[in-house]
């Protein structure tokens, strides 16, 4: 591959040269280098301290910035050997609170040469006399100051062992800190630049975590359950001055970080909403609307918030929901018996805000997609209590986000299943094999949610552009020869 015309011998890009060629090139180099240690002290098998630290620099900032220090540090009491305890030991065979605080570095911040007035084409190439000549020029404004983000964790827990290690229960609540996020500063759009990143933003997660657990033996039957659930919070802290944004997601002091941002939709309108002039077949509407919109019986009803007889983008709109999960869990059991074993998986969320948007959801949508089985119950005069507003083309009246669009996500899902049985070792042992087991397995084999329609409640928020989760049928055979 060649280019003619390069710009500069000291840069050995053919992207630096003129563009007559259908090739290009690329380039990047970074460095991470790392001074790392750790200290831990135990006492009397009962007293348990850590201290841990990370000295990091990285080639992604300027010099003066380049290194940062992330220490860490944790303690334990085991209280099950303390001599209090010793009449309790019946009950409790282990019991241990611990706490801890350690600081992580991030420095993937986009760009590898954030501090650099770095320069790129322009994107012609104007010919001087007969010759085509590239031209160049600065793309985007340097930040020297950009550093690493900061993400300081802390945590309290506390671990029981109990009813001779059957019962094992652990229980943990959490705060994590992420401070100095980038965030873009807003200049005016006449620098013809890209706008330079800052350590601006702190966005907070802080929740807690329960797991137990149960194992024992019946006979010949050994079997065990465990269960997990846990909860986070999420809420932007600071945006370092930065103006919040606008739009279907927003990022709002105090509120979790891109936030569903809607209105708020009443119903879905009848033609009793609507005066109707029979000499012009012109409806109009009894309820305040967006300026400009066209409605008509079908269309959504959308809920005037500041009382003000009329519905803005500006006025009317509110936080209606956010993409986080609430109240995850997981359920594993197993159990064995003379060669045979069964396990399961289960998982789930008990409360989310899942939104299908786009082609997805709406027919005719940027003109292109096709109406959709669901489409069916969309309102009509001889359908008013259909689920789905009427058909509209080109209008996006009903297509803005409102609470109308937003399904619940829950769910729970069987996301695998297995069945197996292992050959006695006298009859595997004749053949010189050590072990030989057959299994047959299932993914998720089912899920229940309230999710619309058929898409996947663990992706709630999309435009439906992903595979769909797959029913997985497996059958094997693991051999172990001598």
């Amino acid at each position: 591959a060649s280019r003619q015309s390069v710009v500069s011998p000291s840069v050995p890009n053919i992207n630096v040269a003129v563009a007559t060629q259908l090739n290009s090139a690329a380039e990047d180099q970074t460095a991470l280098q790392s001074l790392f240690g750790r200290i831990n002290y135990v006492l009397n098998n009962k007293y348990l301290a850590e201290v841990n630290f990370r000295y990091d620099g990285s080639s992604r900032f300027a010099k003066d910035v380049r290194w940062n220090l992330f220490p860490s540090a944790s303690v334990g009491w085991r209280l099950s050997k303390e001599k209090f305890f010793n009449n309790m030991t019946n009950i409790f065979q282990e019991v241990k609170i611990r706490a801890s605080y350690g600081q992580l570095g991030n420095d993937k911040v986009g760009s590898n040469y954030a501090y650099l007035a770095t320069i790129g084409p322009i994107g012609g190439v104007p010919p001087i006399g007969n010759v085509l000549t590239p031209g160049y020029a600065q793309t985007a404004i340097p930040n020297p100051n950009l550093t690493w983000e900061n993400v300081i964790k802390q945590n309290i827990g506390i671990d029981l062992l109990m009813l001779k290690n059957r019962l094992g229960i652990t229980a943990d609540y959490f705060i994590h800190n992420t401070k100095d996020i980038l965030l873009r500063v807003t200049l005016p759009d006449v620098l013809g630049a890209t706008e330079p990143s800052q350590n601006a933003g702190e966005v907070q997660n802080k929740g807690w975590e329960l797991q137990m657990s149960w194992k024992d033996r019946i006979g010949q039957v050994r079997y065990g359950v465990n269960f997990n659930i846990s909860d986070v919070k999420n809420k932007v802290v600071s945006l370092g001055g930065v103006p919040p944004t606008f739009g279907d997601q927003v990022r709002f002091l105090g509120e979790p970080i891109n936030s569903f941002y809607g209105l708020v939709a009443d119903r879905i309108s009848q033609l009793s909403d609507f005066d109707f002039n029979p000499a012009t077949n012109v409806y109009t509407a009894k309820f305040p609307f967006i300026s400009g919109d066209k409605v008509g019986p079908g269309d959504i009803i959308y809920r005037d918030l500041n009382k003000d007889g009329k519905i803005t983008l500006v006025d009317d709109r509110q936080i209606i929901g956010d993409p986080f999960p609430r109240y995850t869990y997981g359920f594993r059991g197993d159990i064995d018996w003379k060669g045979f074993d069964f396990n399961f998986f289960l998982q789930g969320v008990g409360k989310a805000s899942g939104y299908i948007k786009g082609p997805a959801r709406h027919a005719y949508f940027n003109e292109s997609s096709a109406p959709q089985t669901f489409h069916l119950d969309r309102w009509t005069p001889e359908n008013p209590g259909a689920s789905y507003p009427r058909f509209t083309y080109q209008l996006n009246h009903n297509q803005r986000l409102s609470t109308f669009w937003l399904e619940n996500a829950a769910y729970t899902r069987l996301k695998n299943i297995q069945l197996g049985y292992t050959l006695p070792k006298e009859l595997t042992d004749k053949y010189r094999i050590s072990r030989l087991r057959i299994f047959a397995s299932a993914d998720n084999l089912f899920t229940k949610t309230n999710f619309f329609y058929a898409y996947d409640p663990e992706t709630p928020v999309s435009n439906g552009g992903y595979y769909p989760q797959v029913k997985t049928f497996i059958f094997g055979i693991n051999l172990n020869m001598k």
